[in-house]
């Protein structure tokens, strides 16, 4: 008797993993459909994220089910009804191959990979659905990431609608319900924002909002030659002061709307102001907690910020430094409820990338390991700190 032929299958769920890999954070995974869109000679991308609602549209493949979703349009020159065919293939970019590599019509060299654009969408949210006009054709389809479990790949379904008329050039894609994610953050806001920076241009605008409030996207430039101040305002803030700090929290958007702004104002240890008009362009905050995963210990939880524009070399490590004796200064002082250490949350991904050493040098802040969110958690403990 014969035996049975052998072939090679693939899983799916290996796609989703792979879009995980590629895109580990959802500000990757948004500039990948940005690359998209610059490769497709897009001249503007619009990304609109909703936290809550439910995407209102009556023409969707998938019925809307839970509130949060995302659209992302751009006007570039769209993809045909048998390009879109090439685009749920997964196979090696043309991107990359000699005969693709002539640059496009606005003379732009392609900086996406093929296929990278949606696997990276396993980040951002569970239906994926795509709308592409060539300027002929209208052509919508939709696959749900869901379906890519327990299934191999050639046996997970994909929706599909022709339209008879074609509408303008450009490509949408409405992702719902989006992932459980503080969209509102401003690490992800600063991370995509940076990130940014190498497209951005005159003929190339990206615009972002968030619950209806438009997120600023392009940096200015350093402001190298201005000096700044430290000012110590541990214990000593004012109602004023207090004011003052509030109002810069919000007006460059850095506090999630049911934060406690005056209880968080009152933990600032230093307000950093520009030397000529004195305004306050970054800070640093202090409140007690206790760490459950180092023996339920009490620790100042440190918090800083400084807008980009004024992130000069060593600005950083000074200010967690003098944060860092003013607490241990002022620790000596409490009778009651006494810290044993400050303990931090990395959330900047280039600090994660760059310092790595276990102990860094300035602050000797030691790394401790990671959160479920994949920050790194840094200690410094007080001089005969006992735990």
């Amino acid at each position: 008797m014969p035996e049975e032929s052998l072939q090679f299958t693939v899983s799916a769920s290996l796609f989703k993993q792979l879009g995980e890999q590629i895109a580990p954070t959802p500000s990757l995974a948004l500039l990948e459909l940005v690359k998209n869109a610059f490769d497709a000679d897009a001249t503007k991308i619009e990304i609109m994220i909703q936290t809550n609602r439910l995407p209102l549209r009556a023409d969707l493949l998938f019925k809307p089910t839970e509130g949060g979703h995302m659209v992302i349009t751009d006007n570039g020159r769209g993809m045909s009804s048998q390009e879109l065919n090439e685009w749920v293939r997964f196979a090696p970019s043309e991107k990359k191959s000699g005969r693709k590599q002539q640059p496009t019509k606005l003379n732009r060299s392609a900086v996406g990979g093929k296929g990278l654009g949606k696997l990276a969408t396993t980040r951002l949210g569970r239906w994926i659905e795509l709308t592409s006009s060539d300027g002929s054709t209208t052509t919508q389809i939709g696959f749900d990431w869901q379906d890519f479990d327990g299934r191999s790949l050639t046996e997970v379904p994909i929706k599909r609608e022709r339209k008879a008329v074609a509408e303008a050039r450009g490509t949408s894609i409405i992702i719902h319900p989006i992932y459980a994610y503080d969209w509102d953050n401003l690490t992800f806001k600063q991370d995509f924002r940076e990130r940014l920076q190498p497209f951005i241009n005159s003929s190339f605008q990206v615009t972002l909002s968030v619950n209806g409030r438009q997120i600023p996207l392009k940096l200015t430039a350093p402001v190298k030659s201005r000096p700044v101040t430290l000012e110590q305002v541990w214990q000593k803030m004012t109602l004023p002061l207090m004011d003052e700090v509030i109002a810069f929290w919000e007006s460059n958007q850095m506090l999630r709307s049911d934060s406690s702004l005056q209880e968080r104002a009152r933990q600032v240890v230093f307000l950093i102001r520009d030397g000529v008009t004195q305004k306050i362009v970054g800070l640093s905050t202090a409140g007690l907690v206790n760490f459950k995963q180092l023996n339920n210990n009490t620790f100042y939880l440190y918090r800083s910020i400084i807008l980009p524009e004024y992130r000069h070399p060593g600005l950083a490590d000074k200010l967690t430094i003098e944060t860092r004796n003013c607490l241990e200064n002022f620790n000596r002082t409490v009778g009651e409820n006494k810290a044993i250490g400050i303990l931090v949350f990395v959330e900047n991904l280039k600090l994660q990338q760059f310092r790595r050493e276990a102990i860094w040098r300035s602050s000797r802040m030691a790394y401790i390991g990671m959160d479920k969110s994949g920050r790194h958690i840094r200690v410094y403990y007080f001089k005969g700190a006992r735990i």
